[in-house]
Formats: C-alpha cells, structure tokens, sequence
C-alpha cells in the first residue's frame, strides 16, 4: 500500500472539514496539510494527530501563501501525491448590474486561478502518475421559489450532512474512477443505492 501525502485547500469547515477528518482516520494517508484562511476548527485535530496533520493558515488565492503550503508538505513528507482542491467561495452574491469588476476578479482569484497555481506547483516537485479530480461549479441568483424550496429542505433536515458527500468524494478518490463511469455524470442517489461502487 503506497503511502498518501494529501494537500487539501479550504479544509478548515464544511465539506472540506469532513474530507479532513476521514483522510486522517485512513491508514493510507501519512501526511495531510490543510491550507485555509480559517483554521479553528483544525485546532482538535492537530493536537490529536501532531505528526500526520500539517496547517497552513493563509489565503490560497495568494502565491505566496499556496508556495507555503506546497513546500511544507514537501518538507514533511517528502512529495505529494493526492492535491484535493476544495476552496471555493458563494461570493458576489446579487443582482448582476450591483457586482463590481472587483468582486468577479475575486472570485475567479479563489474559483480559478488559485487551482492553476497549487496544480503547478504541487506537480513540480514530483512528476509522474498523476490523477486529476476536478469540480465544476456554476452560480447564479436563485428565483424565489427555489429559495424557498431549500429552507424547507434545510428546516426538515432533508439536506446531506456534510460527511455523506465527503464520504462519497474520498471512495472515488481512494478507489479510482473506474472505466464504466468515468466522464459520466453522476448523481447522488446512484452512489447512495450502491450502482456506482
């Protein structure tokens, strides 16, 4: 079993805290460092895994911060071998004429850019097999019935904790996309019934 050195960006909450959390239950992962702008949460988790979890409190949209990281996580463990680009921001939010120029250059900094520079420099230092995993994601303003419609999901609690597609993201990431799904959508309720795995 060959020996994982995880980078993970924005793994201070949310999903990318749930990815954490399982990364460092796994005996496969020997190293993990976490780069995010908020890292209280990590505080737990570092005290009880000193020599597997590494933090980096900065922002990932500047280099120098993104260097910082990468060359940590060489300094400990020696390469790095799973990059999982979490960060992301919900920002501008608002009617399309009131964005600024600014906050779209923002954006596309954290949604963008900042995976072109952690993908070059985190490949830099150790060529050769690698594997991508990449997202997608689109936003726009909501009408007001979809909105609606989700604070009654969230005041039910119909909605995935965070750990379901957390759990999901890292059972394709530990076990390989394989061929019969690979460049096809996926949706939830397949991994949830088992037709995926």
């Amino acid at each position: 079993m060959a020996a994982k050195t995880v980078l993970i960006t924005g793994g201070g909450n949310g999903i990318g805290l749930a990815t954490v959390k399982k990364r460092l239950a796994s005996a496969k992962v020997t190293h993990l460092l976490i780069i995010d702008i908020g890292v209280s949460n990590l505080t737990p988790l570092a005290q009880q895994y000193p020599r597997k979890l590494h933090i980096v409190c900065g922002n990932e949209t500047k280099q120098s911060d993104s260097l910082k990281a990468v060359n940590t996580l060489i300094e400990k463990a020696g390469s790095i071998s799973d990059l999982i680009l979490n960060a992301g921001t919900f920002k501008p939010v608002g009617q399309l004429p009131t964005i600024t120029i600014e906050a779209w250059k923002a954006t596309f900094d954290v949604t963008f850019l900042f995976y072109c520079r952690h993908g070059s420099a985190g490949l830099a230092p150790s060529p050769g097999d690698q594997r991508q995993h990449h997202g997608n994601i689109q936003s726009k303003d909501l009408p007001p019935s979809k909105v609606e419609f989700m604070k009654k999901l969230s005041g039910s609690g119909n909605l995935l904790h965070r750990d379901q597609p957390a759990s999901g993201f890292l059972k394709l990431v530990e076990t390989g996309i394989r061929e019969a799904i690979n460049g096809k959508t996926l949706y939830w309720e397949d991994i949830v019934n088992g037709y995926v795995f």
